[in-house]
């Protein structure tokens, strides 16, 4: 395929010559195409199935030569000629135009699998056919999330295609898959549930390598795998594999027979891969081939002309999902790796007190923004807490909330007074010379007396559930950082087994609905669950009922817990014995504590897989921690790996889907992940069952 240089990105009119040149198009010429477009063109001249770009305002069509073919008479002219005006004789029909307005004013997608199109395949006298077709249209997108146009599959369903009218579902499903991880999903899910093929696997090229994704026909009742990441695996770039051969020369591969013994690496494979009958491989291409969709059949089959059309068509699409995914993939990296650098690297341990706190983005993608929180102990033992929030998103949000953090930690630790502590911010937010808004709320904890004193900087007051209800503090914010105000702490006690939470307004706020009802449904929530009191849980109970997604939110939550409590950790080194290790020191620790077998033995299935997870996806050291109070165990597996890309596994490339995750969550109460600037930290929580856990 030509390409033009210049720009990266294939050149459409190499791919299939339209009608009209480029320059007299709406698109205009190459230079002027916004981000992401050639890529969709790419995919509309390579697909063999009739595809349609309604592009811009006026819905403008751009298409290729099987779409033509369905428009008869009115093609070549109709290129570049708004859709509304080509096709008259049904735009204004219920379910037609307003449809593709619809998609293009909302950007959600739509499907119909079995519509009637009055189609006249002659020129102007022939006689209009009522065709049955299957159809999807879904939007196009730039790079900052306008939507530009809605792009068309229509299908004829003759017996063939409406085998295939999971494509139109899968166009769909596409459109909204944000990550690598996404797309490789929907991609094995096509073709193990809708082809119904035994194995199917998803080749991307990265580096001097390619990186693998498998499922199996047998995987279909295992709920995990719509929850779960695909697991990677590294495969040689010389592996006599059919998918290797599509990865390296871009051409599709369609095998039976004979043909499938010459492929050795089959050999390798688990036994039901070694008893393929039927192979077909296509490219992932997006002008360049980056990859490819292997499926497999156990039985004999014979792929007719409209199956290896539907098929090619498959890759096109899933090819342009790809590229659009990396760029995503990629500005989340950086967003996520800039956010984890600017909060607390971990949380304070104290005797007696737990502390939990998460934060999450506005949207995904957005890891970037202004909300923090932060916790670190003072000489003296008390403990210092902070969350702010700086009015905004992005990278400019996240640099001005590092700045106000890290000042923030400087004063606190000169003269850890509350009401000084703003005050000093006062004058450093000040400073900075930006029109940005930014509030704050600070407090420090005595925790052998429990007593908190607490000020705040237009920030919502705390909120407190005690063993007689559940109350916001009654605090007097004042005005945002930056305006100097006279301001004043707020002292209360906290007792045992109290809840005290911290958060910014993204988890009550909600656009065009009162902040009071926000903040009543945080308190319901609240006192409603007094079966959760760890600070971890706790959060992930708040964040995963509260907020929109408007809005970014952090959350930090301190409990205090005057009764029996035992902790202790372990470092494991990288090496293959660590989950053995881990797994024997674990099994020491709950016999000396005196916890059931029942519970540990599911503690030692839930620290075996995660250990592992962190040896094989972050090839980093483990540190494990127990925490054993009178009503459960947590237990927290954190690695050193800072790489925010997809995880791949080096040691089992045969392996079909990770169950680690799976089987925690099946083994756990509750569980969860942090990140943080050190690693990730998986966690889960086993309920105690017996009034003396620890005798």
């Amino acid at each position: 395929m030509q390409r033009d240089e210049a720009i990266g990105e294939p050149n459409p009119a190499a791919v299939a010559a339209p009608p009209v040149d480029w320059g007299d198009s709406p698109l205009g010429l190459q230079p002027a195409w916004p981000p992401g477009i050639p890529a969709v063109l790419g995919t509309i001249f390579g697909a063999p199935m009739p595809v349609a770009l309604a592009y811009g305002p006026d819905l403008r069509l751009i298409y290729n030569e099987a779409y033509g073919r369905i428009l008869g008479a009115k093609h070549p002219a109709a290129f570049g000629r708004p859709a509304p005006e080509v096709l008259s004789e049904n735009w204004s029909l219920p379910g037609h135009g307003d449809v593709v307005e619809q998609v293009l004013r909302t950007g959600q997608p739509f499907v119909d699998v079995d519509t009637v199109l009055p189609v006249r395949r002659g020129g102007p006298q022939a006689p209009v056919e009522h065709v049955h077709f299957s159809r999807s249209y879904t939007a196009v997108r730039d790079d900052n999330g306008t939507v530009v146009g809605v792009l068309s599959i229509v299908i004829e369903t003759s017996e063939v295609t409406r085998a295939l009218t999971g494509l139109a579902d899968l166009a769909t499903r596409l459109a909204v898959a944000l990550s690598v991880d996404d797309v490789a999903r929907e991609a094995l899910r096509y073709a193990v549930e809708v082809v119904h093929a035994d194995h199917a696997r998803v080749l991307l090229a990265e580096g001097p390598g390619l990186r693998m994704a498998r499922r199996a026909g047998v995987d279909i009742g295992d709920e995990s795998i719509d929850r779960l990441p695909p697991l990677w695996s590294r495969i040689r770039a010389d592996a006599r594999l059919p998918s290797v051969e599509v990865v390296r020369t871009g051409q599709p591969l369609w095998l039976g027979g004979a043909d499938i013994a010459r492929y050795t690496g089959l050999q390798e494979e688990p036994s039901g891969a070694r008893l393929l009958r039927c192979v077909a491989g296509v490219p992932l291409s997006t002008g360049q081939v980056s990859g490819a969709l292997s499926l497999g059949w156990e039985r004999d089959r014979t792929l007719g002309e409209g199956e290896r059309a539907a098929l090619l068509t498959v890759g096109n699409l899933i090819g342009s999902a790809l590229a659009r995914a990396r760029r995503f993939d990629e500005q989340r990296g950086h967003a996520e790796t800039l956010q984890r650098s600017m909060l607390p690297a971990e949380l304070p341990h104290v005797a007696g007190v737990s502390i939990g706190a998460r934060y999450i983005p506005s949207a995904p993608g957005t890891s970037a923004g202004g909300d923090f929180y932060d916790a670190f102990l003072l000489d003296d033992g008390r403990v210092f807490l902070a969350i702010g929030d700086v009015v905004g998103h992005g990278v400019l949000a996240a640099a001005v909330m590092g700045q106000v953090r890290a000042g923030l930690r400087v004063l606190a630790l000169q003269r850890p007074d509350p009401v000084q502590v703003l005050g000093g911010l006062d004058a450093f937010v000040a400073s900075l010379g930006l029109e940005m808004f930014a509030t704050a709320l600070v407090a420090v904890l005595d925790p052998v007396a429990g007593s908190v004193e607490i000020a705040a900087a237009g920030h919502p007051a705390p909120l407190v559930r005690r063993a007689h209800g559940t109350e916001f503090l009654p605090l007097v914010a004042g005005p945002p950082l930056g305006i100097a105000a006279p301001r004043s702490a707020y002292r209360t006690e906290l007792h045992q087994d109290e809840v005290l939470v911290l958060f910014t307004d993204g988890l009550v706020e909600v656009p065009g609905q009162s902040l009071d009802i926000g903040l009543a449904e945080l308190a319901t929530l609240a006192d409603s669950r007094r079966d959760i009191s760890d600070p971890r849980r706790f959060c992930s109970l708040l964040l995963g009922e509260l907020g929109t997604g408007s809005d970014d939110t952090a959350v930090m939550i301190l409990t205090r817990d005057e009764g029996l409590r035992r902790t202790a950790a372990l470092d494991v080194p990288a090496e293959s014995s660590a989950p053995g290790t881990a797994r024997s020191w674990l099994r020491t620790m709950l016999g000396r504590w005196g916890v059931d077998n029942d519970l540990r033995q599911r503690a030692l299935l839930g620290v075996n897989e995660l250990v592992t997870n962190a040896l094989l996806h972050a090839r980093s050291p483990a540190h494990v921690e127990l925490d054993l109070d009178e009503r459960r165990l947590l237990v927290l597996v954190t690695d050193r790996g800072l790489g925010s890309s997809v995880a791949v596994q080096d040691t089992d490339p045969s392996a079909v889907r990770g169950r680690g995750l799976a089987l925690v969550e099946a083994v756990a109460d509750a569980w969860g992940n942090e990140r943080t600037s050190r690693g990730t930290t998986v966690w889960f929580e086993l309920s105690l069952r017996r009034e003396d856990p620890a005798a």
